[in-house]
C-alpha cells in the first residue's frame, strides 16, 4: 500500500511539473510576441513579428490578410516571403472567413479539403483581418494545447493590428482634434450613464470579495452575472463613443463587397444572441432578394444598434418583427417593435447625437445608437428613417442600394 501511494503521488507530481512547464512555455511565447509588438509602431513590422513568432511557436508558415484600401472587397496578403503566391480559391476562402467571422479550411466545416487554415482576427468591435496557416505537410495539425495557445495568439494579434489601424485612422483624419462642444456634450451625456454600470460592477465585486465562502452558489452566480452584464453594457457604450468619433471625423473606410441581406441579418442576430434567447424575433424575407454592396464590419453594427433599440423600448413579452423586401433599386430592412412609439415631433430627431425622447424610462443609454446607425447606413449610400407602427410601436427602416440586380434565394434565419 505504501508503494502504491508513493507511486501515485510521484505520478501526480510529474503531471503537475509537466503542466507547469507547458504553462511556462505558453506564457513565454505570448510574452515574446507581446514584446515584439510593443517595440514596433508600424503595420509592416507588426505583420513581420506575427509571422516570425508563429513559425517559431507552431512550426507553421503564415500570412496576414488585411483589407485593401485601394480595392474594395479585396484582402491583401502580407507574407514573410514575397515569392509566396495565393490562388483565387485561397483568397476567396480568406475573404469568406473575414466577412463571416468564422474559421475556414482544414479541420473546419467549411472547405475542409484545402490544406490551409484561415482564422479571423476579431476584437470586440470588428474583424481586422485573417490569419492564414499552412505547413509543408498536406494538413495543419495542432495539439489541444497548441489550439488554446493559438486562440490566445490570434486575440493578441487582433488587438495589436486594430491598435495600429486606429492610430493610422486617427492620424490621417485628425480624430484627435476634438472640439470643445463635443467634449462638453460627451461629459454631460456620459457622466451618469457611465457611472451606473461602474457602480454596479464595483458593488458586485465587493460583495464577492467580502462574502467569501459564506456566499451560496446562487448568490455568487447572481453577482457574477450582474458584473458580466454591466461590463458588456459599459463596453457597448465605449464602442458607440469610438464609432461616433470615427463618423464625426470622416474616418470611415468601407471595404464593400456583394452580400446577401440574409447573411447581414444572421450575423446581427448572432451578436445579440442573449437578447434573442429572451425575445422572439420574427423574420420575413421576400423571395429572390438582390445582393447589396456592404462592408460587413460597418453595416452589421448598424443593424445591431437598431435591434438593440427595439429590445430596450418595447415590452419583454412582445415580439420584434424584421422584414426585408426590394423597393425599386433598394433593399429595405424594417425593424418593428410593439412599444409606446415615438411622438411625431421626435421622429426626425431620434437620429441626432445624444438625443433621447423625453419620457419616463429606466433604460440606460447615451443616445448614440441610432445616430451611429445613420452614419453607417449613409456611408453605404443608403437611407434610414423612423415611423410609428399602426396599433402602437416603432418601425426603423433602412434602405440599401442593390448590387447589380443579382438575385439570391433567401435563407432561413
Amino acid at each position: 500500500m505504501i508503494g502504491v501511494i508513493i507511486s501515485y503521488l510521484a505520478s501526480q507530481t510529474r503531471q503537475q511539473a509537466q503542466a507547469a512547464r507547458r504553462r511556462e512555455r505558453e506564457t513565454a511565447a505570448l510574452y515574446a510576441l507581446s514584446r515584439d509588438l510593443t517595440v514596433t509602431n508600424d503595420l509592416d513590422s507588426y505583420v513581420r513579428a506575427i509571422i516570425v513568432r508563429t513559425r517559431e511557436t507552431f512550426g507553421l508558415e503564415s500570412a496576414i490578410f488585411l483589407p485593401d484600401l485601394k480595392n474594395v472587397g479585396v484582402l491583401k496578403p502580407y507574407a514573410d516571403n514575397p515569392e509566396v503566391k495565393f490562388d483565387e480559391k485561397e483568397l476567396a476562402a480568406a475573404l469568406w472567413s473575414f466577412q463571416h467571422q468564422k474559421e475556414v479550411g482544414h479541420g473546419t466545416d467549411t472547405l475542409p479539403g484545402i490544406k490551409q487554415r484561415f482564422i479571423p482576427l476579431s476584437t470586440a468591435r470588428r474583424t481586422v483581418g485573417v490569419l492564414g496557416l499552412w505547413s509543408g505537410e498536406i494538413e495543419v495539425k495542432l495539439t489541444i494545447e497548441q489550439e488554446k495557445l493559438l486562440e490566445a495568439y490570434t486575440d493578441l494579434e487582433a488587438l495589436a493590428i486594430e491598435g495600429i489601424l486606429n492610430s493610422e485612422e486617427a492620424h490621417n483624419s485628425e480624430i484627435l482634434r476634438a472640439t470643445d462642444t463635443l467634449q462638453t456634450a460627451l461629459l454631460n451625456s456620459f457622466s451618469h450613464d457611465l457611472r451606473a454600470p461602474i457602480v454596479s460592477i464595483t458593488e458586485a465585486l465587493n460583495s464577492l470579495r467580502e462574502g467569501g465562502d459564506k456566499l451560496g452558489v446562487a448568490a455568487r452566480d447572481a453577482y457574477i452575472q450582474t458584473a458580466s452584464e454591466e461590463t458588456a453594457l459599459l463596453n457597448h457604450m465605449i464602442t458607440n463613443l469610438i464609432d461616433q468619433s470615427r463618423i464625426d471625423a470622416g474616418a470611415l473606410r468601407l471595404a464593400v463587397s456583394p452580400a446577401k441581406v440574409q447573411d447581414v441579418v444572421a450575423v446581427a442576430l448572432e451578436q445579440l444572441d442573449e437578447d434573442t434567447e429572451k425575445r422572439q424575433v420574427r423574420t420575413d424575407f421576400a423571395p429572390r432578394l438582390p445582393l447589396v454592396s456592404v462592408d460587413f464590419g460597418i453595416i452589421v453594427p448598424a443593424l445591431v444598434n437598431i435591434l438593440d433599440n427595439a429590445f430596450k423600448y418595447s415590452s419583454p413579452n412582445t415580439p420584434i418583427d424584421l422584414s426585408v423586401r426590394q423597393v425599386g433599386q433598394e433593399v429595405e430592412i424594417a425593424v418593428a417593435d410593439m412599444g409606446v412609439g415615438i411622438p411625431a415631433q421626435d421622429l426626425g430627431r431620434v437620429f441626432d447625437k445624444f438625443y433621447r425622447v423625453h419620457r419616463p424610462s429606466s433604460v440606460v443609454g447615451t443616445g448614440l445608437g441610432l445616430s451611429i446607425s445613420k452614419g453607417f447606413v449613409e456611408a453605404h449610400g443608403g437611407r434610414i428613417w423612423a415611423e410609428n407602427r399602426p396599433g402602437g410601436g416603432t418601425i426603423i427602416k433602412v434602405a440599401l442600394p442593390i448590387q447589380g440586380g443579382v438575385e439570391s434565394v433567401p435563407d432561413q434565419i
